[in-house]
């Protein structure tokens, strides 16, 4: 009996808050020959909606043709938008309510194939820095 395959770790994540970050950010991963997690502001799925986030990294992809990038949604503690960001496509899940509810949601996320984590990851941020490409470059390393 094969096992159940395992969603990869996240690569790297950044901060995106539009759709020109997200261009920006797969410009210079796909350049650096990385993978990167868009993540979402903080509680972004209260505000911009669980379908957000995908949306953007489809758009991008599309400005982006061939770069890899993961999305990370940070659904608070609401466990109706988790299970919405699950059905839209999201990579993966960030969720703070309640840890009964967690791992239930987990396991939901594991029959999508994706992850569900529990506290936000380092990030970057672009919006403080004056060279957004120098930063990612330094941020994502390689080549």
């Amino acid at each position: 009996m094969a096992s159940p395959k395992h969603p990869a770790p996240l690569p790297p994540a950044v901060l995106v808050r539009h759709l020109e970050d997200a261009v920006t950010v797969l410009q210079v991963a796909q350049a650096r020959k990385r993978p990167v997690t868009l993540l979402s502001p903080a509680e972004g799925a209260l505000w911009l909606g669980p379908g957000w986030l995908v949306a953007i990294a489809t758009e991008a992809a599309k400005a982006v043709p061939g770069a890899k990038c993961r999305t990370l949604l940070d659904c608070a503690d609401r466990p109706d938008l988790a299970q919405a960001a699950l059905r839209q496509g999201t990579d993966a899940i960030l969720f703070t309510g309640k840890p009964r509810v967690a791992a239930k949601l987990a396991e939901i996320a594991a029959a999508y194939r994706a992850i569900l984590l529990r506290k936000r990851p380092p990030a970057l941020e672009l919006a403080g820095t004056r060279e957004p490409a120098d930063a990612l470059r330094q941020w994502l390393g390689g080549n």
